[in-house]
């Protein structure tokens, strides 16, 4: 039986606060918790810097609160703006009235 729910549940991305030109995205699939981060910088030392990338199932995500506090730092750092969802369950910045991610 096909699910009502869309594959992407939320995702959310953002770019670091300044000076930090780095690249975060949040993705809520149906069966994981994704997340992305890209290091964009000038400087030599970063320059062999991968992009990295974590992937939890969901009951894996509620326990690693490592990855909670990552996440929640950045989710109150995003430098965010006023653009519009991109598509059904996606935003670039959460609305003021809900509750931080974790």
């Amino acid at each position: 039986m096909a699910s009502w729910l869309p594959e992407t549940l939320f995702e959310i991305v953002g770019q670091g606060p300044a000076p930090s030109k780095d690249y975060y995205q949040l993705l809520v699939t149906r069966s994981q918790v994704i997340f992305r981060w890209w290091k964009i910088s000038l400087r030599s030392e970063y320059r062999s810097a991968k992009p990295g990338e974590t992937k939890d199932s969901h009951g894996a995500f509620l326990e690693n609160s490592h990855l909670q506090d990552v996440i929640q730092q950045q989710n109150q750092n995003l430098n965010c703006g006023s653009q519009p969802p991109n598509h059904l369950g996606s935003s670039r910045c959460p609305p003021p009235d809900i509750p931080t991610l974790v």
